[in-house]
């Protein structure tokens, strides 16, 4: 996707580095203080807040040590990104110009994509409306568009006993009789057909 790509060349390694040492040091005046604190304040009070502010300080060392991990592997990895493209411009190439290159190779790509996506969908669409009328001209029927089902339905009610004769009810009710002998004799010679 373009904006992930637009994302990566915005990213300055310097600066992270920069901020990530910042809320270490600030981290460090924290931690200062709260020693100030600890040396000042009475021992029954202590309790407390020396063991919430000994559980923060060590779970904050360690997310800072993760960011500066975090930062190195990025940085490992964007400099074998470059050697892997062969990208040998200067040793401080940053991400804003390598990626600022693929920023626009894939908002062309993506553009090139949905124009190419709309002619294929033509093209099928062409392609069916052909068949249609090809299906027109052999069946000799004629096909008609309709809003509801309700077309359908008549037609269906309409056509339902066309080609046959009409039955009677004595038909109907000897087709019903017909039936039931059929079953009685069917369980009668098979038992397990039940």
């Amino acid at each position: 996707d373009p904006a992930d790509v637009t994302s990566a060349s915005h990213v300055d390694f310097s600066e992270m580095e920069v901020d990530i040492n910042k809320i270490k040091q600030q981290l460090e005046d924290v931690e200062r203080k709260a020693t100030e604190v600890f040396m000042t304040s009475p021992t029954e009070l202590l309790h407390p807040f020396k063991s919430n502010m000994d559980e923060f300080m060590g779970w904050a060392k360690k997310t800072i040590q993760d960011q500066f991990d975090f930062l190195a592997d990025c940085q490992r990895r964007f400099s074998a990104l470059l050697a892997y493209y062969c990208y040998n411009r200067t040793s401080g190439t940053t991400p804003g110009e390598f990626f600022g290159l693929w920023t626009e190779l894939c908002a062309d790509f993506r553009e090139c994509w949905k124009v190419e996506q709309q002619t294929c969908a033509k093209r099928m669409y062409e392609e069916k409306r052909g068949s249609m009328k090809r299906l027109k001209k052999v069946g000799g029927a004629e096909v008609k568009k309709s809003s509801s089902t309700s077309t359908l339905k008549k037609w269906a009610l309409s056509n339902r006993g066309a080609g046959k004769k009409r039955r009677s009810t004595d038909d109907v009710q000897k087709t019903k009789d017909d039936m039931d002998i059929e079953r009685l004799v069917s369980v009668l010679t098979d038992p397990d057909s039940t």
